[in-house]
């Protein structure tokens, strides 16, 4: 027998996002056939990826997640070179001039970065682990949230969903 348990998906750029589309409509259409019209609070779902904006649907995929899941690592007016400056300084502001692994493969020079990041990372992964590293607060503060919402879940959302769906809930 399957127990039904709360959960934070967390997808990772685009092909995580991807995933998460796909996991969102498969087991929206097994709520569907259950009689299960709204998501449940119980599961989250969170994209977080460098575009300001989340990707448009690609053919032959489900469509996009709703937009209240993207959490975007820059915005319409960011760059990389300052992104780059936000984690420098935070290096910088620990007593650490030169940190060996930051230097090791960050790109250089910021200034010539070809990549519209507010676009994206452009399959940069370095430029992608900039934007991590420079909103990393703010994703910790994303996470905290999808908690708070599975905490205000009520009650007996996830034994609703264990019977409408056939299994027996464990106690």
């Amino acid at each position: 027998l399957m127990t039904i348990r709360p959960f934070v998906f967390i997808g990772l750029g685009g092909t995580g996002g991807k995933t998460l589309s796909v996991m969102y409509d498969l087991l929206g259409q097994r709520l569907a056939q259950a009689g299960i019209r709204e998501w449940p609070k119980s599961w989250q779902l969170l994209h977080v990826d460098v575009a300001a904006h989340p990707d448009p649907a690609t053919a032959g995929m489900p469509g996009t997640l709703p937009r209240r899941w993207y959490h975007p690592l820059t915005t319409d007016a960011s760059n990389y070179p300052g992104a780059d400056d936000v984690v420098d300084k935070g290096l910088r502001s620990t007593g650490l001039v030169r940190h060996h692994a930051w230097n090791s493969w960050r790109p250089w020079h910021p200034d010539e970065v070809p990549v519209d990041i507010k676009r994206g990372a452009g399959q940069w992964r370095a430029l992608g682990r900039v934007a991590l590293q420079a909103g990393l607060d703010k994703v910790a503060d994303r996470i905290s949230l999808c908690s708070t919402e599975i905490k205000q879940a009520p009650a007996q959302e996830l034994r609703a969903i264990q019977l409408a769906m056939g299994s027996a809930p464990q106690d």
